[in-house]
């Protein structure tokens, strides 16, 4: 997802929710997930403050070694909290 202040917001299966610059590339924020994401970022406004919404349901387990490059196997059994999280952008200087 890409927002109109030029952050590239990005979940992935690391269990990972990563913040970019539009224009360098470089890594602005980087938040660890309780469960890997396979969905798209979504972002929503309440009152002039914006919010980032993230997927963290996957049943694919992080820290282990991947079947194949870049993906991780899934683990049968393990139970780890899993939903939606929610994190507010800073409110923006008057």
């Amino acid at each position: 997802m890409i927002t109109s202040a030029g952050l590239i917001f990005i979940a992935a299966r690391d269990g990972k929710v990563r913040a970019y610059d539009e224009e360098t590339g470089g890594t602005l924020w980087t938040a660890t997930l309780p469960a890997s994401s396979e969905g798209v970022p979504a972002m929503y406004e309440v009152a002039g403050r914006q919010f980032l919404v993230v997927s963290a349901s996957s049943a694919y387990s992080t820290g282990r070694q991947p079947l194949a490059v870049g993906v991780p196997p899934p683990v049968a059994g393990v139970s780890a909290p899993r939903g939606y999280v929610v994190f507010a952008l800073p409110e923006k200087s008057k």
